[in-house]
């Protein structure tokens, strides 16, 4: 028993590892695209910032069919492999990225026109969707590359290339932009040079840790690889339907002012998600060890401790942002304040999503990808039908509350599945701490509201609400597995 405590704990703190490098990084990063946003949103204004986050949305669209799952297949192959077998997976996930965007890039150039034809009708978009088609190639690149990174438990080499140095170079882009008042296709060309700027450095750093891989032919089970990371593509590319089919459609019913403040209030949702992709950096290369290992009671541990991190986490930023919704959006220049209800209904929904832990994870690493597969698309279409209706009534608003029903629904039967397949489940009675926590974080943001207002009330309502959600936590007092993971972490030290 206490062989399996440790082995937990020691599963805990990889993650925690991989989660602390990750918050400390996106930290930066998410300041850091912040201020590039915050940059686009204020040069471009409303208008031409829906067009160029309506290029944006269509680019994340396609992206999973450009890199054909090769980045998720590093995550679940290159772990259980070693020395030259490693790094022939790293190179056949390049080669498969650059064949995959090889094919969407001539897709996105040939179709570019219809695209316009039936959204924005605006020439500029042709033009923009055929120079940010570029960023296909590079940025599937990156992402093989920064999962490799976490693949072999370096996520802090993730973090500095892919988040930091990647957010430096956009912002850096997006200044000079602005500042020679350039047409928005020169925005993308500056993108793409900045985005070649971030994987050249990835795969220097890859070079330096011996993780690059060997030019020759990759002595690799093909069939597996494509069974594994094709069902993936298709999971991932049914995020469309969660993230991004909700632009384009108000992009056909509505026009580029309600994309551009409607893209704003999403990515101010993300800040609810920051948790989940901070614990899930190296939730997958545990979960398959665990898994592989048939620790089921291990895996079930895990499972419930990162869920319940996650949870901690992001209920006080979503509480954040339900509260200071108007200040929050004021920030990102005039215009932008109508997003309200939008951000509240987005925010809602991702906060079920968090509640739901690396469900998705669990499932894929338990060979249930197919599933997650199926089950992503069933509620992408049931989004699309809700959503279309939600838009004709309701317009921006509708789009949210179709999404937010959505995400909620599918990480609801995520974590139903895992049960199902799995028999473990995250939650317990050590949920209520954060929840008590969170009410006493409410008053108090709530109540400053009257001594403060603008950015002012954003900065002193988020620090006194901040410390007072973490107070209570503290004074709730810290669970069993946290005290003896801080232990574990201190002995390592």
């Amino acid at each position: 028993m206490a062989e399996d405590s440790n082995s937990t704990i020691s599963s805990l703190s990889s993650i925690s590892w991989g989660a602390a490098v990750f918050v400390i990084g996106r930290i930066l990063s998410r300041g850091l695209a912040f201020a590039f946003t915050v940059v686009l949103t204020r040069g471009l204004g409303p208008a031409v910032y829906g067009i160029y986050a309506l290029t944006d949305s269509v680019i994340k669209i396609l992206m999973p069919f450009a890199k054909l799952g090769a980045d998720k297949s590093i995550l679940k192959f290159v772990p259980a492999k070693e020395g030259e077998a490693k790094r022939d997976v790293v190179l056949l996930s390049y080669i498969v990225a650059f064949l995959g965007s090889t094919l969407i890039f001539s897709l996105l150039y040939l179709g570019s026109p219809y695209i316009n034809q039936y959204t924005l009708n605006n020439q500029i978009l042709v033009t923009a969707l055929r120079f940010a088609g570029g960023l296909f190639f590079i940025q599937s690149a990156i992402f093989v590359t920064g999962s490799v990174f976490r693949a072999v438990d370096r996520p802090e080499l993730e973090v500095f290339t892919n988040k930091i140095a990647r957010q430096v170079f956009l912002l850096i882009a997006a200044t000079v932009a602005i500042f020679l008042a350039l047409p928005l296709k020169y925005i993308f060309v500056l993108i793409l040079a900045g985005s070649v700027a971030t994987l050249l450095t990835g795969i220097g750093v890859l070079k330096k840790i011996g993780a690059a891989p060997t030019l020759r032919k990759p002595q690799v089970n093909f069939k597996e690889y494509l069974e594994f990371s094709l069902p993936l593509t298709l999971s991932d590319g049914s995020n469309f339907f969660f993230r991004q089919s909700d632009i384009i459609m108000i992009g056909i019913f509505a026009n580029s002012t309600a994309v551009g403040i409607y893209t704003v209030a999403t990515l101010l949702s993300e800040i609810v998600t920051l948790s989940q992709g901070a614990i899930t950096q190296m939730f997958p290369s545990v979960a398959s060890k665990l898994y592989a290992d048939n620790d089921i009671s291990g895996l079930s541990q895990v499972y419930a401790t990162a869920t319940r991190w996650m949870f901690t986490i992001s209920l006080f930023a979503a509480l954040f942002l339900s509260v200071y919704p108007s200040e929050v959006l004021k920030i990102f220049g005039n215009g932008y304040q109508s997003g309200q209800l939008v951000l509240l209904l987005i925010v809602s929904g991702q906060l079920v999503n968090t509640l739901s832990g690396p469900s998705s994870y669990v499932l894929m690493m338990a060979n249930h990808q197919r599933f997650l597969m199926a089950l992503k698309w069933l509620f992408g279409i049931i989004n699309v039908i809700v959503n279309y209706f939600l838009i004709i009534r309701y317009g921006p608003v509708g789009a949210a509350l179709g999404t937010g029903l959505a995400i909620g629904g599918v990480n609801i039967m995520k974590v139903i599945a895992v049960r199902r397949y799995e028999g473990i489940h995250p939650y317990s009675k050590q949920f209520i701490k954060p929840v008590v926590a969170g009410i006493g974080a409410l008053v108090i943001m709530l109540v400053l509201h009257g001594a403060f207002d603008g950015l002012m009330l954003v900065i002193t309502g988020g620090l006194i609400g901040g410390i007072t959600y973490l107070f209570i936590l503290y004074t709730l007092g810290l669970e069993t597995e946290d005290i003896e993971l801080y232990h574990h972490v201190r002995s390592n030290d």
